[in-house]
């Protein structure tokens, strides 16, 4: 039996109608596992490694090819979690299949599993890119005490992994690290400066890609620190996040009317929430 068909894929989930994981229209399929523990994970039912639900890769990329219409030109599969790169050998054979079909590939990863001293390793993350379109490496914090402190892990790894991406081809230029904020406000006020070097002036339209829960405050501040045309694109959440998060999120909204916002327009976030 050939290697294709004794490698399984665990399936948490999909989304059909993707929009905010990779270019155009994507089809996201979300594995099962992850070994990091993020304070915040709005997906962290895909932490267990359950096994309940297993495909091969060519079913997992047949389930996802039906919706290839609505992917036209920009479009395309994106394989998300959990953590891909916990499964690497299945992510790779449906990325080959993806491939041979011409169609846009996007690996979304915390980069964690990166294991740049298994050379065997290494070679199969190789096959891997060989596959894929686009890397998406969410760095969770740039100062590896910090990252623990958040994920359960340190990020030498991680850095590690995009150092490598850099060296196969990557141009530096292309890689943006904010790396100063730990909050809200600061996180849109460096990234101000940093569109600001690249000619983006802060009277240009913006949007901001965040959990759904955050949308509201995240638009609010990004006002404050004075970009003038401002939209949200909401991340979805687990169900069981939904309550924790909303709760959190109802006391930040509030320390941001009191002390953030001036007091003469306590009206205008009342009317936005409605």
């Amino acid at each position: 039996m050939s290697q294709e068909h004794e490698t399984l894929g665990y399936i948490h989930s999909v989304e059909t109608f993707g929009l905010v994981d990779g270019p155009g229209v994507r089809y996201v399929l979300f594995l099962q596992g992850c070994a990091m523990r993020c304070r915040y994970c709005h997906n962290p039912e895909t932490w267990a490694f359950t096994k309940d639900k297993a495909q091969t890769p060519q079913e997992a990329f047949a389930a996802a090819y039906r919706y290839r219409n609505y992917w036209r030109n920009n479009g395309g599969l994106t394989i998300s979690g959990g953590e891909p790169l916990l499964q690497l050998d299945f992510v790779t054979e449906v990325f080959r299949l993806a491939h041979a079909k011409g169609i846009h590939t996007a690996l979304d990863t915390s980069g964690q599993p990166f294991a740049p001293d298994n050379r065997d390793w290494m070679a199969r993350f190789d096959a891997l890119l060989a596959n894929t379109s686009l890397v998406i490496l969410d760095l969770k914090e740039f100062d590896s005490e910090k990252h623990r402190e958040l994920t359960g892990h340190g990020n030498g790894n991680i850095l590690a992994m995009a150092r490598y991406l850099e060296a196969k081809g990557v141009p530096a230029e292309q890689i943006v690290v904010e790396q100063k904020s730990t909050s809200t406000e600061e996180n849109l006020l460096f990234a101000k400066e940093l569109l600001a070097q690249r000619g983006i002036g802060a009277d240009e339209p913006m949007a901001v890609v965040t959990n759904a829960f955050h949308c509201y405050r995240a638009r609010c501040y990004a006002r404050l620190v004075g970009f003038e045309q401002v939209s949200s694109i909401p991340a979805s959440i687990g169900l069981n996040s939904v309550m924790p998060c909303y709760m959190r999120e109802v006391f930040a909204v509030l320390y941001y009317w009191v002390f953030k916002s001036s007091q003469s327009s306590w009206i205008s976030p009342l009317v936005g929430l409605l």
